[in-house]
């Protein structure tokens, strides 16, 4: 069974190209689904009635209750995916669109969204924990690491040893927070030997510091496009430790191991969820302390630095290959059908 199936969202924002669109094109490129995305305000009523399945990604707007809504009327079977734990932002998560999920009408709107889904899919089991009674069912679904490479990218061993973070603007609080004292204290001790890149955001705390900085992109494609030409030897990943943040997905980790570098990550969830401290990546508790430490740690030991950026390559290899997440997507979508 051929299945046609559609997929919308408001915008064409990172989390619909990463876990849906792609796998999607290649199940379609395979010749086993027909698969048409559209923005919500690009969809049709034509496009609703002749599908099989309906994805509404994170939907929020009125707009998007309504083809949901529509689809239902007309039998179709409607999957939500979610992402992030938009219904319990509070006082202690910065996001950049937090005023816009606090908003009574939007929470409204996407209870009202939820329920009328059949199924949710997400990419950590705490948002099925939290918002199971919403749904008839709930799955689990991989997302690809889109930034692998059939091999994996070699190193040059050069100097200076460059440090890379990415991420929007809703990691430079906690960026800053964690990681201005060790940053300060490793250009002192290591002087020209490390440097320092952030590709996201700009800097408060740390402006002062020789520090270089490239704007966010949104465009994923050219996201991808620009990760792959950094020559980070290093990458970081601070993480709060807040019941909000250990709903999100392991991207960073993905996005790092997939282009072979070793990552140092908070020891917080869903971190800890992939990351066997040692192996695959470096562990460390939000202190400066901890943070210091992992990065000296990987700064002078390079033969173990470069054994974690292989095993994680590996892994997520082995585990996150765009085409190994279609097939276990393809096997989902039919369970889309099963009775309950």
């Amino acid at each position: 069974m051929r299945l046609k199936i559609v997929g919308f969202c408001y915008h064409k924002i990172p989390s619909a190209v990463l876990a849906i669109i792609k796998p999607m094109e290649v199940l379609q490129k395979e010749q086993l689904v027909d698969f048409l995305y559209a923005n919500s305000m690009e969809v049709t009523h034509e496009v609703i009635d002749t599908a099989d399945v309906i994805i509404c990604i994170r939907g929020a707007e009125p707009i998007d209750l309504q083809w949901v809504q529509r689809a239902k009327e007309k039998g179709k079977k409607v999957v939500y995916y979610l992402d992030d734990d938009v219904l319990n932002l509070n006082a202690y998560v910065y996001t950049y669109n937090k005023s816009y999920f606090q908003r009574e009408d939007i929470k409204k709107n996407v209870k009202n969204i939820m329920r009328s889904c059949d199924i949710l899919w997400t990419s950590n089991q705490r948002i099925i924990n939290k918002y199971k009674a919403y749904f008839n069912r709930a799955y689990v679904m991989k997302a690809p690491a889109l930034l692998l490479t059939p091999q994996k990218v070699e190193k040059e061993p050069i100097k200076p040893i460059t440090i890379g973070f990415a991420g929007g603007i809703d990691h430079r609080e906690f960026y800053e927070r964690m990681l201005c004292q060790p940053i300060q204290q490793l250009l002192s001790h290591y002087s020209n030997q490390v440097k320092f890149e952030i590709f996201g955001f700009q800097t408060y705390l740390l402006y002062h510091l020789p520090i270089t900085t490239y704007p966010y992109i949104e465009d994923y494609e050219d996201y991808m496009l620009k990760m792959k030409s950094f020559h980070w030897d290093i990458a970081v990943a601070p993480l709060p430790d807040t019941p909000f943040h250990a709903c999100k997905h392991f991207n960073k980790y993905l996005e790092y191991g997939a282009l072979n570098i070793p990552g140092i990550y908070s020891n917080v969830p869903p971190y800890n969820d992939v990351i066997e401290d040692g192996v695959n990546g470096l562990l460390v508790d939000n202190t400066e302390k901890d943070w210091l430490s992992g990065l000296r740690r990987l700064i002078d030991n390079k033969g173990e630095c470069g054994e974690i950026g292989e095993k994680a390559y590996n892994h997520i290899k082995a585990q996150y290959h765009v085409s190994l997440v279609a097939k276990d997507m393809y096997r989902k979508l039919h369970l889309v059908f099963r009775q309950e």
